[in-house]
This record gives C-alpha cells, sequence and structure tokens, in this order.
C-alpha cells in the first residue's frame, strides 16, 4: 500500500501584481501560511522590479532571475567584506531554503 503525500502549495497568482497584503503566517493552516509566503515573496520582487525596471516591463520570471543574480552577488559582497561574515555562501543557502520549502508545503513548518 502506498502512501499519498499531501502537499500544501500556494494559490495561483496570474501575476505579482495579484499578491495579496496583509496575510500572516499563522501555523493553523499550511496553505493560507504558503499563500503568505509566495505574498511576501511577491512584493519584495515587485520593490526590486521598482529599481531595476522603473518603467515596468519585466516579466516575473526575469525579475526573479535578475534577482537570485544579484543576491549570488550580495553573497560574494558580504563574504568579502571586512564584517568577517564567512560563511554567506549562498548554494547552502539555497539547500537550505529548499529543506525550508519542502518541509512547509508538507505542512511541517
Amino acid at each position: 500500500m502506498t502512501r499519498t503525500e499531501k502537499f500544501y502549495r500556494a494559490r495561483a497568482l496570474d501575476c505579482l501584481e495579484d499578491a495579496q497584503t496583509g496575510l500572516h503566517i499563522t501555523g493553523d493552516d499550511p496553505r493560507a501560511d504558503n499563500d503568505a509566503r509566495a505574498s511576501y515573496a511577491a512584493h519584495a520582487t515587485l520593490a526590486f522590479g521598482a529599481i531595476v525596471s522603473p518603467g515596468g516591463g519585466c516579466r516575473a520570471d526575469e525579475l526573479i532571475s535578475d534577482l537570485l543574480a544579484d543576491l549570488l552577488h550580495l553573497c560574494d559582497a558580504l563574504a568579502e567584506g571586512e564584517g568577517g561574515l564567512d560563511g554567506v555562501d549562498f548554494d547552502y543557502l539555497m539547500d537550505r531554503a529548499r529543506r525550508n520549502y519542502d518541509a512547509e508545503i508538507r505542512g511541517e513548518l
């Protein structure tokens, strides 16, 4: 007998601008919590887009890709800075983010 695993993915958005505001993670409803997480990420991506492409016109996938690339540069800069932030390793952070995401869609976080 195989066990069917339930996933709590965020509800679909047609575009970044459709992300709601005022959502909060409560721990009561995994799907609602993931809707909030998707909303937070959408708003962060929109803020990034307003800086790098003030006139708009960038697709969501382009903005997300550019943001990830710039986060790589930020990790490099933080690791090399005088603040001694050794270990700002993007690959490690992506692995950690993937583990968190997997736990969140399973309703474990």
